[in-house]
């Protein structure tokens, strides 16, 4: 509901308003530009996002593997 509800996360403007204005009901916004930012290319269609969750989470491991020299 978070997302599909949300009427900032399908607005052109909604990540400057989720960051500079009140209108966010919950104020998380990392969270919510990170799904604003995933609306454009997903919308409805509930695969990319955890697609999407799983390539930075990737990402975020093989850096972490480069950072400690593969230990």
């Amino acid at each position: 509901m978070f997302l599909t509800d949300n009427p900032l996360i399908r607005a052109a403007d909604g990540l400057r308003r989720f960051w500079f204005t009140g209108e966010p009901v919950a104020y998380w916004p990392v969270t919510s530009s990170t799904l604003w930012l995933e609306w454009s290319p997903w919308g409805h269609r509930s695969l990319g996002y955890p697609v999407t969750n799983l390539l930075l989470h990737a990402c975020e491991t093989a850096k972490g593997a480069n950072d400690s020299g593969g230990r």
